[in-house]
């Protein structure tokens, strides 16, 4: 059972992944997608390609500075985070607050 943010149940908990890849064998140029993934989704379930939520991509010769690349990424989680967001539709109407859990590690 959870506490703190994670007891409500609308609340919803993101780790954010990224990592580079030439576009072509022959390329210099790298893709940097930046992908959320949403930790209450059961885990088998969690990285199908449906599931996940692309947030950006950097194109280019250099690796990005992660600083500089993530933060719209992080600005934007973070006033959903300060300000949630509510969604409303003619049969229903709900406020949903996303945390981000953010997990880098080394390889």
């Amino acid at each position: 059972k959870h506490s703190g943010f994670l007891s409500v149940a609308s609340n919803v908990s993101l780790v954010l992944n990224t990592d580079g890849v030439a576009i072509f064998r022959s390329s210099k140029r790298a893709l940097w997608p930046v992908w959320l993934v949403i930790n209450e989704l059961p885990r088998h379930l969690r990285f199908i390609k449906k599931n996940m939520i692309l947030a950006a991509m950097w194109l280019s010769k250099e690796k990005p500075t992660m600083t500089t690349f993530l933060r719209p990424v992080l600005d934007s989680i973070n006033d959903l985070y300060v300000n949630g967001q509510r969604s409303e539709g003619p049969f229903y109407s709900c406020h949903l607050t996303i945390l981000l859990s953010l997990y880098m590690g080394l390889l």
